[in-house]
């Protein structure tokens, strides 16, 4: 600070001082105190590094660089990717990244703790919205299952259940014994010797088919959604990658396809 004093006579010789200040902005002074991060822009200007320059061998932007440089953290991203792009610059500057990484947790920490205040609102509010929708949806289904149960009001009285019981067992010693109808024939019931036709579909899937008809292979390789093959010999070899996918016919009558199946002479 600088003055100046004046005096002047004013009918009784009294003075009248004038004092002249240099005012300072507080927060200009502030900023022009050298800070750790400052002296990342001196290491790199020392080592005839520019920004652009700088910014390429560390996989960061320009503008990235440079918040870096000025300790504008709040610039940065939080968490572990603003920590990750001061390490690369400090990995490229070669200097020791833990001061760096110390300093910017305590200037991140008011700002994780404000983020969480302005969050916390908002996720209350979705808590409540999934509540909402939860008792909405068990009302709902209560009321369903309710008049389910009870069913169609036709003013019907319903029939009493000793008489619905003796009819039941009226009708049953009345009605004549039935026959069960004999099982069909065995698929591959034939004459010794006898030619088989196997006939394989990839009804609802690609299959790999392998196919070998006595003892020559036919077939190996996939079987498009669709497609079919028909082989034929005394003896048939079948196998399939997807059972599941497949429909297995022999001689025209389907059989129950499996991962292996044998058809002809000496089948199991």
């Amino acid at each position: 600070m600088d003055g100046s004093a004046n005096g002047q006579g004013d009918g009784g010789g009294h003075g009248i001082i004038r004092i002249r200040t240099n005012s300072i902005d507080p927060d200009a002074a502030r900023h022009t105190v050298p800070t750790m991060w400052d002296e990342l822009r001196r290491i790199r200007a020392s080592a005839g590094l520019d920004v652009k320059e700088t910014a390429r061998r560390a996989g960061l932007s320009v503008v990235t660089v440079e918040a870096i440089e000025a300790g504008a953290i709040e610039r940065l991203p939080i968490g572990e990717a603003g920590r990750r792009e001061v390490v690369s610059l400090c990995d490229v500057l070669g200097v020791d990244p833990a001061p760096y990484l110390d300093d910017l947790r305590e200037q991140l920490r008011p700002a994780l703790a404000s983020r969480f205040e302005r969050q916390r609102p908002a996720n209350r509010r979705s808590r409540l919205v999934v509540f909402g929708l939860i008792w909405a949806v068990l009302a709902v289904g209560f009321t369903v299952s309710w008049l389910v149960s009870r069913g169609p009001d036709t003013g019907v009285p319903a029939p009493d259940a000793a008489a619905t019981s003796n009819d039941v067992a009226t009708s049953s010693t009345a009605a004549p014994p039935t026959t069960a109808p004999a099982p069909p024939a065995p698929a591959d019931a034939r004459a010794p010797g006898e030619a088989v036709t196997v006939s394989i579909v990839a009804a609802r899937d690609d299959v790999w088919v392998r196919v070998a008809a006595d003892g020559a292979e036919v077939q190996a390789g996939v079987v498009r959604h669709g497609d079919r093959v028909d082989v034929s010999g005394r003896s048939v070899d079948v196998v399939l990658s997807k059972p599941s996918a497949t429909d297995v016919s022999v001689d025209s009558a389907p059989v129950q396809a499996s991962a292996t199946m044998h058809f002809g002479d000496a089948s199991t």
